[in-house]
């Protein structure tokens, strides 16, 4: 009979853990009105073992803002690509963000083969090379968190700085206006970031509660974030 008790309890105590922990809805809203995308223009010398010409001109890596949000503690599986291209003799980007198992997409532009090292800091200072066929692609998935530099072995001014974060959802933010739901998050503090590139210039606490809504609206304009929610603005303006 005691036996009988238990089984029925647990039973019913499966039935409402969901009643008591019911996740909540999370909105998202992001007005982004974006600006001037930024290059530069570097000297390099080319030698060959007597003579040194000077090449002037060569574009640097282009520099177009990217946007992205992640909460922490919040962990749904999403997958995350994001991709690279090699355009001439530049990169399409020199920084990206990554969430762990997110996929880098390399797509060589030009007829000829590029290899580039991916080399991760810490203390085994893994480099890992990869080569990209003419006009082809290759993918690449970061499968551990931490900081690593991507190399172009032929032009070597060319660098991507990447972040891989323990976060396995990030929401990229591209122009003009994103709305992001989020149904299932479980009452509890949460911590929602704004990331700049691989730089965290933006952070709000907020707390969901039982199955109530919950509604985050910030706006991204002349390279700062603001928000209805609080005045908590912990980057300030993106000096590049």
């Amino acid at each position: 009979m005691r036996k009988s008790f238990h089984v029925i309890f647990a039973m019913l105590a499966v039935m409402l853990i969901p009643v008591f922990v019911s996740a909540g809805m999370l909105k998202i809203t992001v007005g982004y009105k974006k600006g001037l995308e930024k290059s530069d223009n570097v000297r390099v010398d080319i030698k060959d073992w007597y003579w040194k010409f000077p090449v002037v001109n060569v574009p640097g890596t282009l520099e177009r803002e990217k946007y992205s949000i992640v909460i922490e503690g919040y962990e749904a599986i999403r997958k995350h690509t994001d991709t690279l291209e090699l355009i001439g003799a530049s990169l399409s980007r020199n920084n990206m963000l990554f969430p762990v198992e997110g996929v880098l997409r390399i797509e060589n532009k030009e007829n000829f083969p590029r290899t580039l090292s991916i080399l991760q800091e810490g203390e085994k200072n893994e480099k890992i090379d990869l080569t990209i066929p003419a006009g082809g692609m290759t993918e690449y998935v970061f499968t551990a968190p931490g900081d690593y530099t991507i190399v172009d072995t032929l032009f070597h001014w060319n660098t991507v700085y990447i972040r891989v974060l323990k976060s396995t959802y990030i929401f990229p933010i591209s122009e003009g206006a994103n709305k992001f739901d989020i149904p299932d998050i479980s009452p509890g503090s949460y911590t929602i970031r704004i990331y700049y590139g691989t730089r965290w210039i933006y952070q709000e606490d907020f707390v969901m509660v039982s199955s109530a809504p919950q509604n985050l609206v910030y706006k991204i304009e002349d390279s700062a974030v603001s928000s209805i929610n609080s005045v908590l603005n912990i980057g300030g303006d993106i000096v590049e």
